[in-house]
């Protein structure tokens, strides 16, 4: 079932963006479009990626996080975008998350290990499941509502590098959840039963793809390109 041709929304970066872009990937190869406009307060991976993709790009300037945010928010309003997602390494604060829908992925099962570092958080402290959460942004550190949630074990013998690999695939997975919620004004399809999805990084998610398209696109992408990094025995 496709549930949309296109997903109309704003990314704000500051990194990389390597779990938007394989997400990007998957979004294409399941016949999907993103309309994305890419807000970047600096030169970044994310921005060079950006233009070479012929997404809209805007660089804003930094002063401080209201005058930021107001900036993001009006920069918003004027391309009719009312739902964003961070890779954002600093706060954002009101008016942006009172006037949109803005969202972030963390690194692990909130309210577990909030804050920097949190796969090695997760790693030293011991825990037994490595995750990820999709959560709403409001005005403290990583305390928003939480929408979407994904775990693995957390093997003793995986390595600092080995469970930030887990944690990329689960971040690519929870942005094309994002991407759906888009689409759906906001719902998710939730999913009852665990491991429906296993993959390398996922074997229980809080919700599911609706698009069978898109779930085929995801677990290739996953198996093809990340397969041989992942140790023998985790699934």
């Amino acid at each position: 079932m496709s549930i949309g041709s296109s997903v109309r929304a704003a990314i704000l970066g500051s990194s990389g963006g390597s779990a938007l872009r394989s997400a990007v990937h998957c979004l294409r190869a399941a016949g999907i479009a993103p309309d994305l406009l890419i807000i970047t307060d600096r030169d970044c991976g994310l921005s060079r990626w950006a233009t070479n993709q012929g997404f809209a790009h805007v660089r804003l300037s930094f002063e401080s996080t209201e005058q930021f945010s107001v900036a993001v928010r009006d920069t918003m309003r004027e391309a009719q975008r009312d739902d964003l997602l961070l890779f954002y390494t600093r706060l954002v604060s009101a008016p942006l998350i009172d006037d949109c829908r803005v969202r972030n992925i963390h690194p692990s099962l909130l309210p577990a290990f909030p804050g920097r570092s949190a796969v090695a958080q997760a790693l030293d402290g011991g825990a037994r499941l490595l995750g990820a959460t999709l959560h709403d942004v409001d005005a403290g550190m990583d305390t928003g509502n939480i929408l979407a949630q994904v775990a693995c074990p957390l093997l003793t013998s995986m390595t600092l590098a080995d469970a930030q690999r887990m944690s990329y695939i689960q971040k690519v997975w929870l942005t094309l959840l994002w991407s759906e919620s888009v689409q759906q004004h906001g719902s998710f399809n939730a999913c009852a039963a665990s491991g429906e999805y296993v993959v390398r990084g996922i074997s229980c998610s809080s919700a599911m793809l609706r698009d069978s398209k898109l779930r085929h696109a995801f677990l290739t992408w996953a198996a093809a390109i990340h397969a041989p990094d992942v140790p023998a025995g985790v699934h």
